[in-house]
């Protein structure tokens, strides 16, 4: 018969050979490589506020998901500037005109975190392996804004693919939106991709706690049992312990 998600996972936190299938998502894709274009809506730009005096340009509006700390007033004017004609081009259905304009803020030396709405626009309408990986990175450094804008896409992808050290601060984030699903994938099959990787213990927590809070607690308890047993002097030890307490007595982790 074929074992269930929590026997796997009582396996894998033990480092043996079989492996959690943590609610595996249907038919996980590759990356991007040779998807089209999508046609996802743009957003608008925000209509100016009639009763502000106008001492910048109303463009500007356009960065409000911009970090614009460390750009001097210039370089926002300018950045504001190439939004709005890219988005007229990109009214008119000039898409490949306004991905060009926006093409020199999602280089590599530009964080996706700072010049999100360029990412954002030209990830919309040419979403590329190169955009995904630069997101998934500021995502992992805390950027609420790029994790929302591919979490469908970590919802799909086969973890095997990601790397390693990048899959625990994106679990961290799909648990702080209460996206269980997407905490479940990301962190599936990872003690057999990564069986030696300290984040095993960590990305297995949070894989019980994400059973847990979707009401599949006796998929998280064996989960927890091993990870108890294991590894006692874990940072997570006293972690560990109180939320399979919890469990066992028919609590909330």
């Amino acid at each position: 018969a074929e074992e269930t998600a929590a026997e796997s996972g009582a396996d894998a936190a033990t480092g043996g050979k079989q492996e959690p299938q943590l609610v595996p998502p249907d038919a996980p894709p590759r990356l991007l490589r040779g998807q089209k274009a999508k046609n996802s809506a743009i957003p608008a730009a925000p209509a100016g506020d009639k009763n502000e005096p106008h001492i910048f340009p109303p463009e500007l509006g356009l960065l409000k998901d911009a970090d614009t700390t460390r750009m001097s007033i210039s370089e926002q004017q300018t950045f504001a500037r190439i939004l709005k004609q890219a988005d007229d081009h990109f009214r008119e259905g000039e898409i490949d005109a306004g991905l060009a304009l926006l093409k020199p803020y999602t280089s590599t030396g530009h964080d996706p975190a700072v010049y999100f709405p360029a990412y954002q626009r030209s990830y919309a309408l040419q979403p590329q392996d190169a955009l995904l990986h630069r997101l998934m990175a500021a995502a992992a450094r805390g950027s609420e804004n790029c994790y929302a804008l591919i979490q469908p896409e970590l919802k799909r992808i086969d973890p095997a693919e990601l790397p390693a050290d990048i899959i625990l601060p994106l679990t961290r984030q799909a648990m702080k939106q209460q996206q269980y699903h997407t905490a479940l994938a990301l962190t599936r099959n990872f003690a057999k991709n990564h069986p030696d990787h300290p984040h095993l213990p960590d990305n297995y927590y949070l894989a019980a706690l994400a059973l847990a809070h979707s009401g599949e607690a006796d998929k998280a308890l064996p989960i927890l049992q091993q990870l108890h047993t294991r590894y006692t002097d874990h940072p997570l030890a006293p972690h560990i312990a109180r939320t399979l307490t919890q469990l066992q007595s028919g609590g909330q982790a």
